[in-house]
């Protein structure tokens, strides 16, 4: 007769342990691709950029380098800075289609400042400068817009918080005025 040997059971012994648990799921912020450089960044890079973007009185011109980059780094570290917005989040998905061409140093510690400057980048150069932009007003050399964005106001105007002011803003008079005159044909 041959040898069987039966499994010996324990009967008070431990559980297996459970597996591992999977890793969290990464936060946005915290796996964010550089759109300059294509480099995805670690949360302490994210977090160096932001800090870098929102201090005060920071500003860049054009030819500026700084240990964490140049003028275009530094908007998209305000950018990141302000992804957790709806508006920022749309502006940062849409392709980059012009370089930054501006008139005077910028900064983008405000929120407004930097979704202007995403909007400049990635906007549409009207066929006709709003009334600021033709008398050389903002920081960008062209007349820019992004439709359904800043309330229709040029990036220029937007900067600084100032949309108001430009023509092609919805509550702009002379946006009303241009709308009613196309509407009634006056």
């Amino acid at each position: 007769m041959a040898n069987i040997h039966y499994p010996v059971l324990a009967i008070n012994s431990p559980p297996p342990p459970p597996p591992p648990p999977p890793p969290p799921a990464a936060e946005p912020s915290k796996t964010f691709q550089h759109p300059v450089t294509g480099k995805w960044l670690t949360a302490e890079e994210v977090a160096a950029l932001k800090a870098w973007a929102l201090q005060k009185g920071k500003s860049m011109g054009i030819g500026d380098i700084d240990e964490l980059g140049s003028v275009i780094d530094y908007v998209f570290a305000g950018a990141i800075a302000f992804e957790d917005t709806l508006h920022m989040r749309s502006l940062l998905q849409m392709p980059r289609i012009r370089p930054l061409w501006i008139r005077r140093a910028i900064t983008v510690n405000r929120q407004q400042n930097a979704q202007a400057c995403m909007a400049y980048l990635c906007g549409t150069i009207t066929p006709q400068p709003c009334g600021p932009c033709s008398r050389g007003a903002g920081p960008f050399h062209e007349c820019v817009t992004v439709n359904g964005s800043l309330l229709g106001a040029c990036a220029s105007c937007h900067y600084g918080g100032e949309g108001s002011r430009c023509t092609f803003h919805l509550g702009s008079k002379s946006f009303n005025s241009y709308l009613s005159r196309s509407i009634f044909g006056c």
